[in-house]
């Protein structure tokens, strides 16, 4: 398996340094930005990262526009939404992440999701890798 992929998405530099080097310490590769714009920028330039942890609180309320345009793209990809849960309400889009979790929550809980969600991902692909041109290959 190649080196599994993070796209972290928050308005707060400091949250974003310090997600980094948790995950980068757990092996990820680690991408970060701050505005909806560049994750879109990102995912629209053939990045696919294994999982997107977004905080919707983004600058001009463009959160839940982000949110919207990665769950309803194809591929899909997997997101976790990681925000104070009193500044998001029951929108939903939010019914369509893999999980949303409390900012402040130990971070080994994200951990644990990210990890899950990772390998969820990678069972699915080795389904997949057999299937060549819609035609199951012979073994």
């Amino acid at each position: 398996m190649a080196q599994p992929t993070i796209l972290l998405v928050d308005r707060n530099r400091n949250v974003l340094s310090f997600l980094r080097r948790e995950f980068e310490d757990q092996g990820y590769i680690v991408y970060c930005v701050s505005s909806a714009k560049d994750a879109l920028g990102f995912i629209n330039q053939e990045n696919h990262p294994d999982l997107i942890i977004v905080d919707p609180d983004l600058p001009m309320h463009e959160g839940l526009d982000l949110l919207e345009k990665i769950l309803n793209r194809l591929p899909p990809l997997p997101v976790i939404v990681h925000s104070r849960l009193d500044d998001i309400t029951a929108y939903p889009v939010l019914d369509k992440v893999e999980a949303i979790m409390e900012k402040g929550e130990d971070v080994e809980k994200l951990s644990w999701f990210a990890d899950k969600i990772v390998r969820q991902k990678d069972k699915v692909m080795d389904v997949l890798k057999p299937v060549q041109g819609g035609i199951p290959a012979k073994e």
